[in-house]
């Protein structure tokens, strides 16, 4: 895959005196072809606080010899049967310390200087629970073909797929890093869903009264196209309508109360 230039701006000394601990989570299951670009990604932001775990599902395909090429840099791995991407999500992310966390699919990968700025903004900006990025969509040959930028602040507009994910305003999942502060709140993945538990999450978040902030700067590439997860396949329609159903009956039902609240 052809290289992508360095995205300027990275912070240069540690916020506040101290780098912050990031904890990335990777999940792999036969992704050979695409591992090694991610892990290097992670790695090569030569972050000095970096708790960093590759959670294989028992790949075949010689991922695990790529894994171990980098496992003295590592802070975890394993390769074994595992319950998809969630459980893979979750194995990582019960073991996470980091004060910010996130995680990249084997077929993503970070630009330079992401962590920083996460870490820096995340300092200026204590009250935040969620900070997202710019998306680079680029394709296989790394040429990029358009970028993405997420526009949501509150926990209606992320219900909202007509407004707003048609309108491609939501998060692309490798440009969200949030807090452990949030996540001790918020809990893990729902492991019952198998395509949005991400947006399931960013949505969980924001209920939980989480305040969102934004980098305008590229956080990471996107090499499979980058395209809206509705137009790829129809495969998770009826988990996400399911949640949004949820969602806007929640909506609802507090909107009642707060008028009822008012009339009394």
């Amino acid at each position: 895959m052809g290289s992508i230039e360095a995205s300027p701006g990275a912070a240069e000394a540690a916020p506040g005196g101290r780098w912050p601990r990031i904890t990335i989570v990777t999940p792999s299951f036969n992704q050979a072809e695409y591992l090694e670009q991610t892990i290097t990604s992670v790695l090569d932001q030569n972050y000095p606080n970096l708790e960093y775990m590759v959670i294989d599902g028992g790949s075949a395909d010689g991922s695990v010899d790529i894994i171990r090429k980098y496992e003295r840099r590592l802070s975890y791995w394993v390769s074994e049967k595992d319950g998809g991407q969630t459980d893979a999500l979750n194995k990582g992310f019960r073991r996470a310390t980091g004060e910010i966390r996130g995680y990249l699919n084997s077929d993503d990968f970070y630009l330079p200087g992401a962590f920083g700025r996460v870490a820096g903004y995340l300092h200026a900006h204590p009250d935040v629970a969620l900070v997202h990025g710019r998306c680079r969509v680029v394709d296989v040959a790394g040429a990029k073909i358009g970028e993405r930028f997420g526009a949501i602040t509150r926990y209606d507009e992320i219900l909202d797929l007509w407004d707003v994910w048609w309108k491609q305003r939501n998060f692309v999942q490798p440009e969200v890093f949030w807090t452990k502060r949030i996540a001790e709140q918020v809990g893990l993945f729902r492991d019952d869903l198998f395509w949005v538990m991400d947006y399931e999450y960013w949505a969980r978040i924001l209920r939980a009264g989480g305040k969102v902030g934004s980098l305008d700067p590229l956080f990471f590439a996107n090499p499979t196209g980058g395209v809206q997860l509705f137009q790829t396949t129809p495969i998770p329609e009826p988990e996400v309508l399911a949640l949004m159903l949820v969602g806007l009956l929640g909506v609802g039902a507090a909107a009642r109360r707060e008028r009822r609240r008012r009339a009394a």
